[in-house]
């Protein structure tokens, strides 16, 4: 596991923080990145900029997260990106990052999780959400059919009459 010190971005980290930004998005530009490093640090309790510096005080992640308050009334850390660098265990770096995104969020009131991902095909998405256990899905009798048989499903523009479906 690397080891890695994590800290707020501060101002004169921002231009070298900016290849690691760049690794997440490779679109950003300087200016951007700037601009967007100064509104998430510019105040703690809306959200932030992290960044993980190896014990050579090298760059190697960067946590970009955002506190928001939806109608729910619960309380969200919404990540926006994240980029863990390591010549051998890059994971490590992003779940030590994930982790302090996680601490500051509970200190401020946060309850729930929020991730921003491109949205991809539509299967792929279903099953991003599924996975990440949002879902909730009773069912007295439902249970998955085999692979590669027909199902029965209710036509919603019909009088209810089932119909088949590969």
């Amino acid at each position: 596991m690397a080891r890695v010190f994590i800290h707020r971005l501060s101002p004169d980290d921002v231009d070298e923080a900016y290849v690691l930004a760049r690794l997440g998005n490779a679109g950003l530009t300087l200016k951007a990145w700037r601009v967007r490093a100064a509104a998430r640090n510019s105040r703690p309790t809306a959200g932030g900029v992290l960044l993980a510096r190896d014990h050579e005080a090298r760059p190697r992640g960067l946590a970009v997260y955002a506190l928001t308050d939806p109608p729910d009334g619960r309380r969200t850390v919404q990540i926006e990106s994240l980029v863990g660098f390591d010549v051998l265990d890059p994971q490590s770096v992003a779940a030590a990052l994930v982790a302090e995104v996680v601490r500051l969020a509970r200190a401020e009131g946060c309850e729930t999780l929020c991730l921003m991902q491109p949205l991809g095909p539509s299967v792929e998405v279903a099953a991003q959400v599924l996975a990440s256990g949002v879902a909730v899905l009773p069912s007295l009798f439902w249970s998955p059919p085999p692979l590669g048989r027909p199902t029965l499903m209710l036509d919603p523009d019909s009088t209810r009459r089932p119909r088949r479906v590969q």
